[in-house]
């Protein structure tokens, strides 16, 4: 009797399945990634401790995004305001299961940010 991993490769052989259809489920393309010029998130908080607060890192939601699609997002530039971007910063990091992401900007993030949206660029 052949094992699991012999038939599939056998199939692979004989062109009954390209390595293409077996991943066709897992690559589809999130409805957040087909706006990619349009993506913005709103800032929810400074990233906090106990008795400290960190300006320079907020912790930011994807807005019509799903929490597994923060994870690809690790690595895009995020910039505030969205009108006239002053404040650039870098997702670097998910904060939780819910899909909310980390942002460490290049210089501390005024309090009237709190609460405002931020541009996702790439």
């Amino acid at each position: 009797m052949e094992s699991a991993s012999d038939t599939s490769s056998a199939k692979y052989r004989r062109g009954l399945r390209t390595p293409d259809a077996r991943r066709k489920g897992r690559d589809e393309v999130p409805e957040i990634w087909k706006m990619r010029d349009r993506r913005e998130g709103l800032i929810l908080n400074y990233r906090i401790g106990r008795k400290t607060q960190y300006p320079r890192q907020c912790l930011i939601k994807v807005l019509g995004a799903e929490p597994s699609d923060a994870k690809r997002m690790i690595g895009l530039k995020v910039c505030w305001p969205v009108d006239d971007p002053k404040i650039y910063g870098k997702i670097v990091d998910v904060h939780g299961r819910k899909g909310v992401l980390r942002v460490r900007f290049n210089r501390g993030v005024p309090g009237q940010a709190l609460g405002s949206r931020v541009k996702i660029v790439e």
